[in-house]
């Protein structure tokens, strides 16, 4: 089946975007890429700067997850403002953060790759960072927290039992690069310029810098086995509630008809 033949969209029928205080998170597996068509025809889909820069990917997989990444903003951000996928044009901070380009309305999105899972959030605020991580990857937590993290966050991992130290230095890594990237700050202005420090309650907090605003939210999410999410975000309230997000689950039978158009606000 080709994706081409029916990417019309009809702005009749676009998905809200999500109210202040909420964030929609798409998630889909790379590999659904390749089901309900062909991957040629996915990349003859894109823009000609985009289309060879996921061509130009040597591994098979690193093409897949380019590929992957790109046709899902696209058909995302068409479902909530109601263009063509193909018709987007993106440019990007000097750090690498992702924008739209004479976007109809403003909409605040980010993504964030690893393994087999493509992650994209789209949120009602003005900015924000997704980060996600295959924690079943085997890895010398300690000599990367020694190397990444604040010393204070090194000293907490360090004192921990072996088998908590994958979650807890997951939990910090995603939240501090979901920041970062919330920020439009690159990795080279190093994990360790924000610390967390988690309570007696399992919830974490950034501790340095101070959030004098009072309007930074921070998620830990684990609704994929195996992987870990944060989400970060600035509310434009002072002292917000919680970070409510709804997770939409994709695959290429929805894939196919996001980018048609002919979504439905309960996929």
């Amino acid at each position: 089946m080709n994706p081409e033949k029916s990417a019309t969209h009809r702005n009749s029928d676009r998905l809200s975007l999500p109210k202040s205080g909420t964030v929609h998170l798409w998630l889909m597996a790379s590999d659904e890429i390749h089901c309900g068509a062909k991957q040629s025809n996915w990349v003859s889909l894109l823009p000609t700067g985009e289309r060879e820069r996921v061509l130009r990917q040597l591994a098979p997989e690193d093409k897949q997850q380019a590929l992957a990444t790109r046709v899902l903003i696209r058909a995302v951000i068409s479902a909530y403002l109601g263009e063509n996928p193909g018709d987007w044009r993106f440019d990007a901070s000097p750090t690498g953060k992702p924008f739209l380009i004479d976007a109809p309305e403003p909409v605040a999105f980010n993504l964030s790759h690893s393994g087999n899972l493509v992650a994209c959030v789209i949120s009602g605020e003005q900015v924000i960072g997704v980060d996600i991580e295959d924690s079943r990857v085997e890895r010398n937590f300690l000599a990367l927290a020694r190397r990444f993290f604040a010393p204070q966050e090194y000293t907490e991992l360090a004192s921990l039992p072996a088998a908590a130290q994958a979650d807890y230095f997951y939990h910090l890594w995603t939240l501090k690069e979901s920041c970062l990237k919330a920020r439009g700050r690159g990795l080279a202005n190093g994990l360790d310029s924000y610390r967390f420090q988690r309570d007696s309650h399992g919830k974490y907090h950034l501790s340095a810098p101070p959030d004098t605003s009072g309007q930074w939210q921070h998620q830990l999410l684990a609704e994929q086995p195996g992987y870990q999410i944060a989400i970060s975000q600035r509310s434009t309230h002072q002292r917000p509630p919680d970070m409510c997000v709804e997770t939409y689950r994709m695959d290429s039978e929805r894939l196919l008809t996001l980018w048609r158009g002919q979504h439905s606000p309960h996929l």
